[in-house]
């Protein structure tokens, strides 16, 4: 999930390029500070993703690490082999 939202904060999708283009065209920004405006909360997120963020979905998985469908939290053999199915 993190890396997916990493993704399209450094891509932009759609949204980064509309507000780069409201800033600068219709606020009349200059080109520096739009560009800013709207590159620095991704570069924030990614650093808050590199120091914390991927330590909770790790908790989480480490919590349970097999799906619920595996039975027991320790697997054996066959459930190593099978992946659960």
């Amino acid at each position: 999930m993190g890396s997916a939202l990493l993704v399209m904060g450094i891509a932009g999708g759609a949204l980064i390029p509309l507000l780069y283009g409201t800033l600068k065209d219709k606020l009349q920004l200059p080109q520096w500070l739009s560009f800013i405006l709207c590159t620095l909360p991704c570069y924030i997120y990614i650093y808050y993703y590199s120091v914390r963020g991927y330590q909770k979905a790790a908790r989480r998985q480490a919590v349970n690490p097999l799906p619920s469908s595996c039975g027991s939290s320790i697997p054996n053999e066959n459930q190593l082999l099978s992946v659960c199915s």
